[in-house]
């Protein structure tokens, strides 16, 4: 399992309608591909520091085999680098105290931006794809809107997460203590969707997908880590509860505070990672996400 994911990471949230009708895929011939134009332009004064080539030209190349998906709209394609170089690249510097040698050396050389998400038959969406960590594919960039909260933060806890998994390529996280801590709680592929958030939480996890697979449980930790707040993570995942009262619901509240627990442990483990082999403050990282993206 580690050796595909390493290969191909997708991103999968439970969708049950489908809200934008997909097209066929659009091709678009070489030179039509290659001519720059004032928007490529800008893209490549953006991040030519960052040795990051940004695709939008809609080109069935990068595209996954097994999906459509709707081009992005143009009017978008500024905006949306603007805010990957505000909510991803910058939170990054930050969290290394204004040094950008990790944010230049591991970030993404290519990112596709590609209107709609990737569908699957079974119900669920695609919202993110790495590749060999060289390409992230950056999803639903038509419902650009900087007003949606909600948006943003799913958006960028995709990108969190993919780049997560580019770390891990490159440095290599020891995942040792998170299978003593879960190892016979992941879930077989595909199964994850069945599962409930609290379901994630009793088996030591932030969401059901971190439930698919230890990379996977890694990844998801490090995204919600950057994108919630220190209370609302502390909330959701930490346990404060002194005691469970003994009810019907006696068994639930002791698991939850068990899977918490190793929560907890975890984050404990994740944050002195960053700190200590990527010399990065995930917890700066988030701080300086939360400010940009008020």
């Amino acid at each position: 399992m580690k050796k595909i994911i390493l290969i191909l990471s997708i991103l999968f949230i439970t969708s049950c309608n489908e809200e934008e009708s997909l097209k066929d895929p659009i091709s678009l011939n070489d030179e039509e591909f290659y001519v720059e134009n004032e928007i490529d332009a800008y893209l490549n004064e953006l991040f030519e520091p960052y040795n990051t080539r940004i695709i939008y030209k809609y080109a069935e190349g990068y595209i996954p085999n097994a999906y459509k998906a709707v081009p992005v709209k143009t009017e978008f394609v500024k905006p949306m680098a603007d805010l990957i170089v505000k909510a991803w690249i910058e939170p990054f510097i930050y969290g290394a105290d204004g040094d950008d040698s990790f944010i230049k050396r591991y970030f993404p050389s290519e990112l596709v931006l590609v209107g709609s998400a990737f569908f699957n038959d079974d119900g669920t969406i695609v919202l993110g794809v790495a590749e060999a960590g060289v390409r992230v594919t950056v999803t639903e960039v038509n419902n650009f809107n900087l007003e949606d909260k909600e948006w943003i933060k799913r958006l960028f806890r995709t990108l969190t997460h993919e780049f997560a998994h580019i770390v891990d390529q490159n440095l290599g996280f020891d995942y040792t203590n998170f299978y003593a801590l879960s190892g016979t709680d992941y879930t077989s592929p595909g199964s994850w969707s069945n599962l409930s958030p609290a379901d994630a939480i009793i088996r030591g996890m932030v969401s059901p997908y971190g439930t698919s697979a230890v990379s996977e449980d890694f990844a998801e930790l490090v995204a919600y880590i950057i994108t919630n707040s220190e209370e609302d993570f502390k909330d959701n995942f930490f346990d404060d509860t002194l005691s469970c009262p003994i009810d019907s619901q006696y068994e639930f509240c002791i698991n939850t505070k068990e899977g918490k627990r190793r929560i907890e442990q975890k984050y404990k483990e994740v944050i002195e990672y960053f700190n200590n082999i990527a010399g990065i403050d995930l917890l700066k990282v988030r701080d300086k996400f939360l400010e940009n993206t008020q």
